[in-house]
Order: structure tokens, then sequence, then C-alpha cells
């Protein structure tokens, strides 16, 4: 039904003129990587299909990345050094290939709200200001030249959820399992969260944004689970390609034991059951805090284990007050 449904993307196919996109915003969350957040606004400018903004979600980046923006002619203005609150500057970037300009919003945090709370802040911004689609990423993902033209293909009005074919730094589709069972252009999947994707509209209306309390850990997988138990449409096209390299925890200097136990744990009391069993999803959630656990155990780093069991406590309760004080004891960064 899925894929029928998504025949109806002819009826929205770009025309050969067409070099903007129609109201799409791409939001990028920052913290203290320049040189990634650099290459992947220029990926994002040579796109061959330009988004119809840009949004710079800067959480507090200690690492002068409003100078590299300023000295690479994205931003013409440094935000104070001293901040109480968001500051917020509208930019108009150089044109691109195609010679569009596009608009710039550069939002500098007053403080680190994480992963999420970037999402949240990025998300609600876009929203608010009218977007018809949002186009998630980090700093360290990097789109293809055609990769929003491939997305856009299959946009329509029964389409909400759009997700990019996924690479490694090897070149390796991450999906790649998935793909070798169809010869189909598109699959029923969700893809990477927040690796490129794109949702729409209709989705924050009727969901709401991404938990900002998360700080970081699981809070793409909550938001997306969130948009499957609301009935949207989940779809993946292997023809846009979007890198992000493979990530791998590293236990015996991983300073985020506290939001593993914790989210872990707050997210399967939030489940629904919709797409799987509750108890089965209580379970793996169970399962990756309980291997979370020894595998800080195993590799020496205690604190670590010490925790993910405080976290667990944490998310047994509902709390999820403590994000900022975690952070700030064990020195957690967002990425």
């Amino acid at each position: 039904m899925t894929l029928l449904l998504v025949r109806w993307r002819y009826l929205r196919m770009i025309s050969k003129n067409d070099t903007i996109a129609d109201n799409v915003w791409a939001i990028v969350v920052t913290f203290n990587r320049k040189e990634l957040l650099l290459k992947c606004l220029q990926a994002i400018r040579e796109q061959t299909l330009a988004v119809d903004k840009i949004l710079i979600m800067d959480n507090a980046s200690t690492d002068r990345t409003p100078e590299a923006l300023l000295e690479n002619g994205i931003i013409n203005e440094l935000p104070p050094l001293v901040l109480n609150e968001p500051w917020e500057k509208e930019f108009i970037t150089k044109p691109n290939g195609n010679g569009n300009v596009v608009k710039l919003f550069y939002i500098r945090m007053h403080k680190n709200t994480g992963g999420s709370g970037g999402f949240h802040q990025g998300i609600k911004i876009a929203y608010e200001n009218g977007a018809k689609r949002m186009w998630l990423m980090d700093d360290d993902g990097l789109p293809e030249k055609n990769c929003l033209a491939e997305l856009i293909k299959i946009s329509c009005k029964w389409i909400d959820y759009i997700a990019p074919n996924l690479f490694n730094e090897k070149g390796e589709s991450h999906f790649k399992g998935l793909l070798a069972t169809t010869k189909n252009d598109v699959i029923s999947f969700k893809g990477g969260p927040f690796n490129g994707i794109i949702i729409s509209r209709d989705i924050v209306k009727q969901i709401g944004y991404p938990m900002k309390n998360f700080f970081l850990w699981g809070d793409e997988y909550e938001y997306t689970n969130r948009i499957y138990e609301a009935g949207f449409v989940m779809i993946t096209v292997k023809d846009a390609k979007f890198f992000h390299k493979s990530t791998k925890v590293d236990y015996k200097t991983c300073k985020r034991g506290f939001f593993i136990g914790r989210n872990s744990i707050y997210r399967s009391r939030l489940f629904k059951g919709v797409f799987m069993r509750k108890s089965l999803f209580k379970i793996d959630m169970y399962y990756a805090v309980f291997m979370a656990f020894w595998r800080f155990f195993f590799c020496g780093n205690i604190s670590q284990s010490i925790q993910v069991f405080k976290g667990c406590l944490h998310g047994f309760f509902d709390d999820l007050t403590e994000h900022q004080k975690e952070c700030c004891w064990w020195g957690v960064e967002q990425s």
C-alpha cells in the first residue's frame, strides 16, 4: 500500500526549470565541530535543488564557530561574546552554483542544549516561520549534490517523512541488506533519523517537537517512534545519497552513561506498542542498558557504569531534570 501511494510522486515531479525547493528549510545542529559544519553547509549550498532557507543551531560552541562562519563569508556579523538568551540573526548567502541566493538564520544559543534541544528549537523556529518541510541533519552530515532533488521527487501530500539512503565513510550503504531485497527506488523504512530526513509541517502540527530534555542519546528515535505511532508514511529513497560516518561508542572514554540509562528506560515507558509489542520493546531497551552497563564495567570505566544505573532510576521515575547538571559534571559534549 505504501509503495502504491508513492506512485503519486510523479504528480509532483520537479520540472527542468525548478532550482529552488518550495519552502524547505535545512536545519543543522552543531557543537564544537566548525570544520565539519563548514563542509556540511557547503554541501547544502551546492545542491542542484536549493533549499529555501538554512537554519544553523549553534549550541554555544567554544571552538570559535562564529568566527569560522564570519571568515568564510557565511555570516557578516558576530554574536555578542556574552549571551543570556539565544541570539538570532538572518543573513543572505552568496549565490550557489545555480545562481540562487539562500537566506540563512544563525541561532547562537546561550548554553549547550544538546542535540535534542537543538533540533527542538530549530524545528520550532522553522515551523513558526511557516516552513512546509524541514530537512534535518547534524553538522557531520554530507548530502550528495542531488540528494534534496531526489527526496523532493517523492514529495506529495501522502508522504510526510522522507529519508535518504545513508552511506558511511567507505561509501557503503547502511541499508544495503534492505535495499538488496527490492528493485524499487523506495522502501518503506525510517532510514537514519536526523540524518538528512525531511519531515512535513503536518508532522510537527500533530506530534510536536523532539523532547529537548533528552539532551542527547535516543532523542531521534523517540521522535521517529512518535511519527510512526501517529500513522505517518515513512519512506527511504534509494537514489538520495547522504554520507554520515559510522559511529562506535568507545566505552573506555565515553561520558554518556547517565543518558544511555535514563533515556532508554524513559523511552520504554513512553512506547505505545504500535510497530512492535510493548513488552518486546521494553526488553530491547532493558537489554541495551544492561549491555551498556557491563561494557563500561569491563572497559574499566566504573564511574559510567554507576551513571548508567543512576540514569535508569531517573528514567523509571520520569525525571528528565538533571541533564544539565550531568553534562557539567561529566563534561559531556553533544555530537
